[in-house]
């Protein structure tokens, strides 16, 4: 099962704190070409030749494309992924159980003071794409004339 070789992946990682899995691996929604989405929270600072390594190794273990998000302060950076990474994906595997709840906490909290800002911003930009200026620079920019 995939869950099992993460986790077993994940474990021989010291410095991987806690990872989760989301996406439509976890809502049902997969078919044959889904990739394999993981968040990943790390004790320290990793170098991308790490990241690297990691994402290798969990992609020839499954046999799947990896998206891997690196999770820490993911909630002040993008607060809604952060979300929905937390509410909606499940934890495959931990290694300290305070710095996951610390994690989660301040997640809600940051997507909790900025939810009707990403809503209102949500609302603007289906507006904007039903009306055919999504694309668009600003409205009261005037074009120059092309010779």
């Amino acid at each position: 099962m995939i869950e099992d070789l993460l986790k077993e992946i994940l474990s021989e990682k010291p410095e991987v704190v806690f990872g989760i899995l989301f996406g439509s691996l976890v809502t049902g929604g997969s078919h044959n070409l889904s990739d394999l989405d993981i968040g990943v929270y790390f004790a320290k600072e990793v170098e991308l030749i790490e990241l690297g390594g990691l994402v290798s190794s969990i992609e020839m273990a499954t046999n799947m494309e990896v998206d891997l998000v690196v999770l820490n302060e993911l909630y002040k950076s993008s607060p809604h992924l952060a979300y929905e990474i937390v509410s909606k994906g499940k934890v495959i595997f931990c290694r300290d159980q305070e710095t996951l709840w610390d994690f989660k906490t301040r997640t809600f909290l940051y997507y909790l003071d900025q939810r009707h800002l990403i809503e209102d911003n949500q609302k603007r930009l289906l507006q904007r794409i039903k009306e055919g200026t999504f694309a668009e620079g600003p409205r009261d920019v005037k074009k120059a004339p092309v010779t």
